[in-house]
Parts: C-alpha cells; sequence; structure tokens
C-alpha cells in the first residue's frame, strides 16, 4: 500500500510492533520474565514514543480536519489507554500470571497496527491531504534519530 512519506517512519515502527508481537507470543509461555523484560524495554526504546507522536501530533491534526469525536480517533485513543493498562498489568502481576497477560498485550497491540495501517492511516490521508500531511514533521524527527 502506498503510503505518503510522512507516516512512512509509523509504518515501519508498525513492522518493529508486529516482530515483536510474534516474539512476545513465543517467549511468554516458556519464560514470562524474559518476555516482561523484551516488553519494557521495546516499551522504553520505540513504543511509548510511537503512542505520543500519534497522541500529540497525528490525532489532534486529524480532529482539527474532521472533529475530535471521529471514530478513527477515538479507537485509536481507546487502543492506546488500553495497550497502557496491561503494561502497568504486566507489570504488577506475580510472575505465575503474566503469561496469558503478554499474550493479550501481544493480540491488542498486532490488532491496533492492524488497524491503523489499514484503516487509521487511510482516514489521515483522506482528512489531511498532502499539505496537512507535510506539515506534521515526522520525518524531520526520524531523520535527526537517524543522523547520530
Amino acid at each position: 500500500m502506498k503510503r505518503h512519506p510522512t507516516l512512512h517512519p509509523l509504518s515501519e515502527e508498525h513492522h518493529h510492533g508486529l516482530v515483536l508481537c510474534l516474539r512476545l507470543r513465543k517467549l511468554a509461555i516458556d519464560d514470562p520474565a524474559a518476555a516482561e523484560t523484551m516488553l519494557q524495554e521495546a516499551w522504553k526504546s520505540e513504543l511509548q514514543d510511537h503512542f505520543r507522536l500519534e497522541d500529540d501530533i497525528l490525532l489532534p491534526e486529524m480532529a482539527l480536519a474532521s472533529t475530535v469525536n471521529h471514530p478513527d480517533i477515538v479507537r485509536t485513543c481507546t487502543d492506546h489507554v488500553m495497550l497502557r493498562l496491561l503494561i502497568r498489568r504486566i507489570a504488577r502481576a506475580p510472575l505465575n500470571e503474566k503469561a496469558p497477560l503478554l499474550v493479550a498485550f501481544a493480540d491488542c497491540l498486532e490488532e491496533h497496527i492492524r488497524f491503523e495501517e489499514r484503516i487509521l492511516f487511510c482516514t489521515a490521508e483522506s482528512l489531511l491531504g498532502e499539505e496537512g500531511l507535510s506539515r506534521l514533521g515526522f520525518v524531520s524527527r526520524f531523520e535527526g534519530e537517524n543522523s547520530h
């Protein structure tokens, strides 16, 4: 699917997220402690910032172009809250209860990523158009990270 260049970095991070989901599912059953460590590292290094970019930049711009109650915006925000909630539940759960929560996180994240790729980004392209997407500034953020 051809994406606007501004959304490419987010789509690349989605790919990393899908790989994380596969790895989490496999590791959660055999070694939930290692799976949790892997998830926490991914959360701190990539997922948390990814959600912030969407929550702080993409979704407000989409709301300006439509409405804050747009179903795709509401779904994205709800998904983000659910994933943050699962992170907290995993951290607080006893070791013998972590595996199903880790699998639930992987399932929720995969579904969320597929929703964003198939629906949210198409909606963003439609609502914001070339000019609006170019204003978002995701590309410059990612280029700054890659130049170090």
